[in-house]
């Protein structure tokens, strides 16, 4: 609802009402396509993809071998940004792209 909520006020869209924001909202819960697309659209959610790739990586075990947890953080993204695969950190990044990241173990 905050996402379809964000969207409306972007576009300036001041004739939403409550009752078109659930209405909106029910229909993304059926339609998981069209959900994808919307919570990908805006900067803003890009910007929640990133913030929480960032702190799944440093929660996780593997960020301990690293000096720059941080640069680290952002070369794997930078390979998860421009896949198609999911936008979410995952614990085999580390091992595909060790090559690239290998300069900052401890």
């Amino acid at each position: 609802m905050a996402v379809i909520k964000r969207q409306a006020e972007t576009n300036n869209d001041t004739n939403m009402t409550v009752g078109d924001l659930i209405k909106q909202s029910q229909e993304l819960q059926n339609d998981s396509t069209q959900r994808l697309r919307v919570l990908t659209k805006t900067s803003e959610e890009a910007t929640y993809q990133w913030n929480n790739f960032v702190k799944d990586f440093c929660h996780s075990s593997e960020s301990y071998y690293f000096n720059d947890k941080l640069k680290v953080a952002a070369l794997l993204w930078k390979h998860v940004k421009h896949s198609k695969q999911p936008k979410r950190y995952s614990h085999d990044l580390v091992k595909i792209f060790s090559k690239g990241i290998s300069q900052f173990r401890k």
